[in-house]
This record gives C-alpha cells, sequence and structure tokens, in this order.
C-alpha cells in the first residue's frame, strides 16, 4: 500500500489530475493556483510539483511544458484520492426506464446496457454476457420441418437459445415430436450436460436421437471460453488526443478483431468489486496507453458476465466507476431474474 502524501501534496496531485483529465493538457503550477487556494505562494506550489515529479507521481512530457501524471500518480488517486460518488437518481431513473422500454430478452439488456454506458463516460464500453461454468437446460422445443427433420431449440437457463436441425430414420409428425420434448422436458429441465449423460434408464429410438443432439449442443456451449462481447464508443476511444495521430488505434482495432481485447477484459474481472487497470498495468502492449474499469455481475460462481469501460488514462475515474457499478448492478439484478425463471420487468425495481 502507497504510503499517504501529506494534505497539500494530495491535493496538488487532485488538481493536475482532474483539470489533465479536462483539458488534456499539461498542467502548470499557475493552473494549480488559478484552481485552487491553497494558501501557500507560488514558489511553494512549484517545489511540491518537483517533489511529485521526483518521486513519480507526476511528469513533464517536455522541458518547458507543465506537468501531468504517471501511471504511479493516476494510482495514488484512484486508490486514496477518488471521490465515490453515484449517478445521479435522474440518470439512475433515466437508465431504468430506457432498460423496460426493450424487449424483456438478455440480449437486449446487455446490448443497451454497452451502448448507454459509453454514452455515459464518452470511452468505450464492453459488455459480456453472462455464462454458466455449466450450461443447464431450461427447457427444448421440437418443431417438424420435413417429415424426417426437425428444428430443436434449446433454452438455457441464462436466457440463451441454441438451435440446430435434426434428421430421423424414420418419417415423425409433430405429435411424435411433442410428446418426446415435453418426456425430455420432465427429465431434463435444470440439468448440466453431465447429469444428462448420466441418466440411468434407456431411451427409445426417436428420444434417444434428440438427447444425444442436446448433449452435443451443451457440450458445444461449455466449451466456449465467453459469450461475444458487445462492444460500443469505439468512435469516443479513437477520437481521444491520445488516439488522433496514434498507430495504437490500429493496435487496438486489431485487438478487436482478434478478440484480444475482450480476453484482456475478462482477465481482470475477479474480486467482488470494480477493479481499475492503469495503463503499464496492462499485460498487453496496445493496452498500456489505457486503463480499464471491470468488474464482474451475476450470480457468482454460477452464472456471471463481465462489463467494462476501457479509455485513456486520462479519463473521469470517479464518473466511469459509479457507472460501471450501477448498470453492472441493475444486469446482476435481471440476469439473475432470468437464471431462476422470473425474468418479470425487475428493470423497473430497486
Amino acid at each position: 500500500m502507497e504510503r499517504r502524501l501529506n494534505s497539500r501534496k494530495e491535493e496538488i496531485l487532485r488538481v493536475v489530475i482532474d483539470e489533465f483529465a479536462r483539458s488534456g493538457t499539461p498542467i502548470a503550477s499557475a493552473d494549480v493556483l488559478r484552481h485552487r487556494s491553497l494558501g501557500v505562494s507560488p514558489a511553494t506550489v512549484r517545489n511540491e510539483i518537483a517533489w511529485l515529479k521526483d518521486e513519480g507521481f507526476l511528469m513533464q512530457p517536455h522541458t518547458s511544458a507543465g506537468s501531468v501524471p504517471s501511471d504511479r500518480g493516476y494510482r495514488y488517486y484512484v486508490n486514496s484520492l477518488l471521490e465515490n460518488k453515484d449517478l445521479s437518481l435522474d440518470e439512475q431513473r433515466l437508465i431504468r426506464h430506457m432498460f423496460h422500454q426493450v424487449e424483456n430478452e438478455l440480449e437486449q439488456w446487455v446490448g443497451l446496457a454497452a451502448l448507454l454506458l459509453a454514452q455515459l463516460v464518452q470511452n468505450a464500453a464492453m459488455v459480456v454476457p453472462p455464462k454458466a461454468p455449466k450450461a443447464r437446460l431450461k427447457r427444448l422445443q421440437l418443431i417438424a420441418v420435413q417429415s424426417q427433420v426437425a428444428l430443436l431449440i434449446l433454452i438455457l437457463l441464462n436466457g440463451r437459445l441454441r438451435r440446430q436441425l435434426i434428421t430421423f430414420d424414420q418419417p415423425v409428425i409433430q405429435d411424435d415430436l411433442d410428446k418426446i420434448s415435453n418426456r425430455l422436458n420432465a427429465m431434463y429441465e435444470g440439468r448440466t450436460r453431465g447429469q444428462i449423460d448420466m441418466r440411468s434408464k434407456p431411451l427409445p429410438a426417436l428420444a434417444d436421437r434428440v438427447s444425444k443432439a442436446v448433449t452435443g449442443m451443451m457440450a458445444a456451449e461449455d466449451e466456449q471460453e465467453y459469450e461475444q462481447p458487445y462492444f460500443e464508443g469505439l468512435r469516443n476511444l479513437l477520437a481521444q488526443p491520445e488516439f488522433v495521430h496514434s498507430g495504437r488505434a490500429l493496435e487496438l482495432v486489431d485487438m478487436l478483431e482478434k478478440k484480444a481485447l475482450a480476453k484482456s477484459v475478462l482477465a481482470q474481472k475477479h474480486g467482488k468489486d470494480v477493479n481499475v487497470v492503469i495503463g503499464q498495468e496492462n499485460q498487453e502492449e496496445a493496452l498500456k496507453d489505457l486503463s480499464l474499469i471491470v468488474t464482474a455481475y451475476g450470480i457468482p460462481d454460477e452464472f456471471s458476465g463481465v462489463i467494462g469501460v476501457v479509455g485513456p488514462r486520462r479519463m473521469q475515474y470517479s464518473r466511469s466507476i459509479s457507472a460501471v457499478r450501477f448498470l453492472a448492478a441493475l444486469l446482476g439484478q435481471l440476469s439473475a431474474e432470468i437464471y431462476e425463471g422470473r425474468a418479470d420487468r425487475g428493470a423497473e425495481t430497486g
């Protein structure tokens, strides 16, 4: 844990970080005095800034320029100086209302969360839909397509739908398919692929054909590391001064196309609260000019997704953390209702 600075050094560091986040230009000692009445002389402020530079909390990009925060300065700010402010009540009500307006489906909620988060923080936002460690079947349905072909629809406990055509060795009618569906639903509801495979009683040929298709689809679901993430606000991120004339933008787009960004975000989801990863703390080279603000949502160890902000180190950390925390809580509530079979417009509660 970083040892605390004295109150004057903390206040100067806070001013430099806040003003640099707002303006994007280095902050001079005169700027500090203009924005805060510290009750000390300009020479004292210059000395304090020099100390903060020597200790690695601030940097000077050019000899004649003012100061900008270092990764160490940002880390101290996030750990020790950040004011935890919730989104305004008006913003919270508006967000809940917008969730109430969309379809009562997980995909709609996750996509909306990514869009709203990007707008709230004016940076990029990523939301990974929740996924259980092992897929559990909620119910299945068979729909006749041709005399020996049916569409098998799986509805999983996480609200996901999976579809696959299935062929039979003999003609089947819809009435037969309904009977098979009812039988397998009674046997398999709430079960994982492994639990289904352990069934003790043999099945008739048609039902056995469907059962094997079900376990095959669930095996494919289990092998999937994570759901396809929803990513919004790339334009916000690339419009930041740090990226307008930088080759980093191409690296970031390349990471998106290769899904490496999603893996980097997922790697930071540990812990119950919001995790902030700053600059050089990122393992990926293309992310070392960025900060990630990430948290998990859902039901721990049962059914969880990830939500986060991707932006330059020069970002509004307090607002970003508040937005991530609020939307994670809301998504967690909604996805838990789906998981527990109670999708009842929970966006209007709370």
